[in-house]
């Protein structure tokens, strides 16, 4: 009887026991894998998306004059007179220079008396041809000579017009490589004038890998370290089609709009270009950096069960304290933006808010 309720007794405890063993596992598991979480290595991230973003492209150049013209003298000769210096500005029209007349006066003089000869000599043959008193070939040579006397007054009376040279347009004087009393050959450079209406450009090279991104009538915006806190508006108005043979880049201008200072040719300016993009790319931040090796970068990724993955890209630009990446990446990575440089491959981490660095 003793025995029996012995039993009972113990058989009703170990049930006991075992259920109150039993309820306090998952408090324990819990306990346990907090304390396995808290020494995991801490992080912050950031969720990647593509993005459309338009992509600067910076680089430098000198101002110029839109457009500058060359005159010269059809004819050679001596410079009588120059009217105007370097910087001036000239009106539409106005004389700028002309050639000591006399030795084209003589010519055309010449010219008009071989003339007046060659019609005396046709006007007498025909005379005599309606005598049958010369033969047709007489005449004809009469005729031809004629001929080429009056084209050769024509081109004589042209080069007695372009004896002088006057300006074109409203201009400023660039150059005036000669000086009154010179001689000159028909051609030769007098003056170099531009138009003020052809307004200021900026040239500069770039390389084929900026080059495919541009094209005419991309924004741009000019900055000039004369005037510190200006930016001027441009526009892309040409583009090269052949790279330079000793540099390799490619001559690309732009055309400044309306500029409110007073600037010259020559000045120093650092050209900002947007190009439209249609390409999407990711943006990191540069302290998500690990590791650079030539032009790769090493980052950290975190999947969903924590699980760092070390992934090499390779940046398509540099863009202050951010480099843009085409690929490597899906829409909702992970990417660690701190805690980074203490993790390996493989890893383990917790992923927090309050950023506390990992391993310290």
């Amino acid at each position: 009887m003793m025995k029996s309720r012995l039993i009972g007794f113990f058989s009703i405890f170990g049930f006991v026991f075992c259920a109150c063993t039993l309820a306090a596992e998952p408090a324990a598991v819990d306990v346990i894998e907090k304390e396995n979480e808290a020494s995991f290595p801490s992080v912050r991230v950031v969720t990647l998306k593509p993005e459309q973003r338009t992509i600067p492209i910076k680089t430098s150049g000198r101002i110029r004059y839109g457009e500058v013209r060359a005159l010269s003298f059809k004819v050679a000769g001596y410079v009588q007179s120059l009217e105007v210096n370097e910087g001036e500005f000239v009106k539409a029209g106005v004389l700028l220079a002309r050639l000591d007349p006399m030795e084209v006066n003589a010519r055309l003089s010449q010219i008009k008396s071989l003339v007046d000869k060659r019609s005396a000599d046709l006007k007498r043959l025909k005379s005599l041809k309606a005598q049958n008193l010369v033969s047709d070939d007489a005449l004809e040579s009469a005729e031809q000579a004629h001929a080429a006397a009056v084209s050769n007054w024509k081109i004589a009376k042209y080069d007695q017009k372009h004896a002088a040279i006057y300006a074109p347009k409203d201009s400023v004087v660039v150059r005036r490589p000669i000086d009154p009393g010179e001689y000159v050959k028909g051609g030769q450079t007098v003056l170099e004038l531009a138009p003020v209406d052809t307004g200021w450009v900026v040239r500069f090279g770039l390389s084929d890998r900026d080059l495919v991104r541009l094209k005419v009538g991309d924004s741009a915006t000019v900055l000039l370290d004369a005037w510190e806190d200006l930016a001027i508006k441009a526009e892309v108005t040409e583009i090269g089609t052949q790279a330079d043979q000793q540099l390799g880049t490619f001559d690309v201008e732009v055309k400044l709009a309306a500029v409110p200072v007073s600037i010259r040719d020559g000045f120093f300016a650092r050209v900002a270009l947007r190009p439209e993009s249609n390409r999407a790319h990711y943006f990191l931040p540069l302290e998500s950096v690990v590791g650079m090796t030539g032009r790769e970068a090493d980052v950290m990724v975190v999947d969903l069960d924590g699980i760092v993955s070390r992934r090499t890209v390779k940046p398509r630009y540099l863009l202050g304290d951010e480099i843009a990446v085409e690929k490597g990446f899906e829409p909702g990575d992970k990417l660690v933006i701190e805690g980074g440089a203490w993790l390996r491959h493989g890893d383990r981490v917790n992923i927090v808010t309050d950023f506390k660095l990992a391993g310290r």
